[in-house]
């Protein structure tokens, strides 16, 4: 019967500690890349998240890295990973960098792990939108994997150089 109750006590404070985690502020850790600072000065304008220094305690780690593409492609394009610590749960995207015209936000057309079609948003929205949805991780019914994601992003016509 004691088993019972201390399996019941550590469900209960998972569910609490769940709960914490999705109602309050996201804790985020960003790996090591090249564009590492840049990444934490565009999450630091979200008041709901919490940019870590050190990994270990984050809710969800976020990865972007550029991709290779053809020397005859002119964009830009950023792959872009986010990782629930506590359930594994990833978020896959892939943003492909459109030509900026003066003083305008960084813009990116991108499709994403969670959602059908592709989509064009500021670069910053971007990464915020996809370390909320690594934090929720509750897409069972619709989720692609990474490798249909790049394929789904390689068949979009190509982006107007500037």
């Amino acid at each position: 019967m004691r088993r019972i109750t201390q399996l019941g006590f550590l469900a209960l404070l998972g569910s609490l500690l769940a709960a914490c985690s999705s109602s309050g502020t996201i804790r985020v850790y960003v790996e090591p890349t090249y564009e590492q600072d840049k990444l934490e000065q565009l999450l630091a304008a979200y008041p709901e998240l919490k940019l870590l220094w050190h990994p270990g305690s984050e809710d969800v780690s976020l990865r972007v890295e550029a991709a290779r593409l053809p020397a005859s492609v002119r964009t830009l394009r950023a792959v872009v990973r986010a990782r629930a610590r506590r359930t594994g749960y990833e978020v896959h995207a892939i943003a492909d960098l459109l030509p900026r015209k003066s003083r305008e936000a960084l813009r990116a057309r991108w499709v994403n792990s969670y959602s059908r079609g592709s989509y064009e948003d500021n670069f910053p929205d971007i990464l915020h939108e996809v370390v909320l949805e690594a934090a929720r991780a509750n897409h069972r019914d619709f989720q692609r994997t990474r490798e249909e994601v790049e394929r789904v992003a390689t068949t979009l016509p190509p982006i107007a150089s500037p």
